[in-house]
């Protein structure tokens, strides 16, 4: 099934991040962490789209989407990115993504990474039982960082920032790597979910699974 929306609001979240505010439709449900394939009713683009998460929760009147902006890459990401408040977009049940909460655990993102865990959190807090999740969250830098203001709110204590080329307070300014994850982490047999670049992706599960994580979730964004 399709569903027409009209977008409510498009803003800049950060300097590459987009955030689309549509209408939702009446009765709509979706899984935390999935994304849904959105396209674009504009001539020249009607074979092509692009899969975006929801960033809302389920409760909300309307839906929330995430993305970075890729202008250059093709027309429709650059029609994506140049949408209008009024426009329509097109959103099907089709939904892709590999993540879904399966307990209490440690989630670890690099950059737009973090986007399929933030819709997790919401419902996690909505619902009382984000306590006893820890989050480890690495940017370039602090420009760069999403919702960092709400995740800190949400984490408390239970979180790390990292951020690579930068240095401030209350930031990290160190690689993740085994010896970082030893440090922060001492019980392996919790789930653990990982959300980044493939390089990324495979490089934090190496050393997870040489660690004895047997529950290693991963979602790779490119």
């Amino acid at each position: 099934m399709h569903y027409k929306l009209k977008v409510m609001s498009i803003e800049q979240e950060n300097s590459e991040i987009k955030r689309i505010i549509a209408v939702k439709p009446r009765d709509f449900k979706f899984i935390p962490g999935k994304a849904l394939k959105v396209s674009l009713e504009k001539q020249g683009l009607e074979n092509l789209n692009r899969f975006l998460t929801i960033t809302s929760l389920n409760n909300d009147y309307y839906l929330e989407f995430l993305f970075k902006e890729y202008p250059r890459r093709d027309r429709f990401n650059e029609a994506l990115s140049n949408l209008k408040a009024g426009e329509e977009i097109i959103i099907s049940e089709e939904s892709a993504g590999k993540l879904e909460y399966k307990g209490r655990g440690v989630f670890i993102a690099s950059g737009i990474g973090i986007i399929p865990f933030i819709p997790i959190f919401k419902e996690l807090k909505q619902d009382d039982l984000l306590n006893g999740n820890f989050l480890i969250y690495s940017e370039k830098s602090k420009g760069d960082l999403i919702h960092e203001r709400e995740l800190k709110h949400m984490f408390g204590k239970n979180c790390s920032f990292i951020l690579t080329r930068e240095s401030g307070r209350d930031y990290e300014n160190v690689k993740l790597d085994e010896n970082f994850i030893k440090e922060k982490i001492n019980n392996f047999e919790q789930v653990f979910y990982v959300s980044g670049s493939n390089g990324f992706v495979e490089e934090i599960k190496e050393i997870l699974q040489r660690l004895g994580a047997k529950s290693i979730n991963v979602e790779v964004i490119e």
